[in-house]
């Protein structure tokens, strides 16, 4: 958690890495949603595959809006331990 909060509180790193956190967080759910829409094929009927594809996209996207609010501060101050302020020093 320190580790990625204190990249976070970089304003130029700050820019690249959130839509970097964002998209690994959403391509990890999308990539989880295809695999059960292929998995599930002759189970479930194409509407159901695609509805639960867009569950889990859906779930990638706030998800990730979530990890991020969390991870800058949106919620609550973040207090950095001494070891995780120098990243933010170099």
């Amino acid at each position: 958690f320190w580790f990625m909060a204190a990249n976070l509180q970089q304003m130029p790193d700050r820019y690249w890495l959130i839509p970097y956190y964002f998209f690994g967080v959403l391509a990890l759910f999308v990539h989880l949603g295809c695999a059960f829409h292929w998995g599930m094929d002759g189970r479930l009927s194409m509407r159901a595959r695609n509805a639960l594809f867009s569950v889990f996209s859906l779930t990638g996207v706030i998800l990730g809006i979530l990890i991020m609010a969390v991870f800058t501060g949106y919620f609550y101050d973040i207090e950095l331990p001494p070891q995780y302020l120098r990243i933010i020093e170099l």
